[in-house]
């Protein structure tokens, strides 16, 4: 019974008690309230509801390689339950009268009511700031609707100005000796965007990136200096939750993520490859070939 009294939200899924789909040939009835659609196959009829900040519920449904993609302009119909997280948690003594005190069939004896405790459990929902901070680095994705001027500025500070400052210092003492490496770290999102993981902040800074890199590459090709980069799938690291890797793991075509040595072996090998420059080296276990 304890067990009952302790509930993780973070594993809650919505109470959705009914979806059916309407395409214009067939019904689609009996879809599934999921997490995420990133354990989904091609065929599953599942689903993810994704609440804003006002409330504001959305469906999201798979693209066909995650999940199943309804047809475009399909009906939907929706039977839910809303509740009021610890509002509706009620006082002792609050349940006294009998609306329907039934039948002799159902409730023969039952004479009064009464909750000589208070109510308790029901959990208020997160505030935005909260879901970020404790998603897994690899969610911590914001649909581009919802981008703001903080998350766009933050982004942009440390992918592109941390990345022109650093490197236009390091190049200039590289021109002084006739020779360097420029290795910068990127993203497979940027070639291989995935439905499931919005990606709209990653894309737009490290995709422009990746055209530095070849353009810097090609501008101080005669000048000794090499400019690469290593283009990352999920890295296993502490900013990723233990529990959090087998869902990590499926993003990738191989079933699992990567190391911390991989990254390590790629960048060793292009700081070796003298003959190697304006590259981008997907170490992201066969993500940038597809599904």
């Amino acid at each position: 019974m304890a067990s009952l009294l302790v509930t993780d939200p973070h594993t809650a899924v919505p109470q959705v008690t009914e979806l059916d789909v309407y395409t214009d040939t067939q019904l689609l009835s009996n879809w599934t309230p999921v997490i995420t659609l990133l354990e989904s196959h091609a065929q599953d009829q599942d689903f993810v509801v994704e609440t804003e900040n006002d409330g504001t519920a959305l469906l999201r449904f798979g693209d066909g390689v995650y999940g199943l993609d309804p047809q475009n302009g399909s009906y939907i119909f929706v039977q839910y339950r809303i509740g009021v997280g610890s509002n509706g948690n009620v006082g002792a003594d609050s349940l006294v009268h009998v609306i329907n005190p039934g039948t002799f069939l159902n409730f023969p004896s039952l004479i009064a009511v009464r909750n000589p405790l208070a109510a308790w459990g029901g959990t208020d929902p997160q505030p935005i700031e909260q879901v970020k901070l404790l998603a897994p680095a690899a969610f911590q994705a914001v649909q581009y609707r919802a981008v703001t001027e903080a998350d766009y500025a933050a982004i942009l500070g440390v992918n592109v100005a941390g990345f022109f400052h650093t490197t236009q210092l390091a190049i200039a003492e590289m021109e002084k000796r006739g020779s360097g490496h420029v290795v910068q770290v990127s993203t497979s999102l940027v070639d291989h965007a995935m439905s499931g993981v919005p990606s709209v902040l990653a894309s737009l800074t490290k995709g422009g990136l990746n055209g530095a890199t070849k353009s810097l590459a090609i501008e101080y090709a005669r000048g000794g200096i090499r400019v690469n980069a290593v283009a990352l799938g999920v890295i296993k690291s502490p900013m990723h939750p233990v529990e959090a890797h087998p869902q990590l793991d499926t993003l990738h075509p191989v079933g699992h993520m990567g190391e911390v040595s991989d990254v390590v072996d790629a960048i060793l090998y292009l700081e070796s490859a003298s003959f190697v420059t304006g590259e981008i080296l997907h170490v992201d276990g066969g993500q940038s070939a597809g599904h």
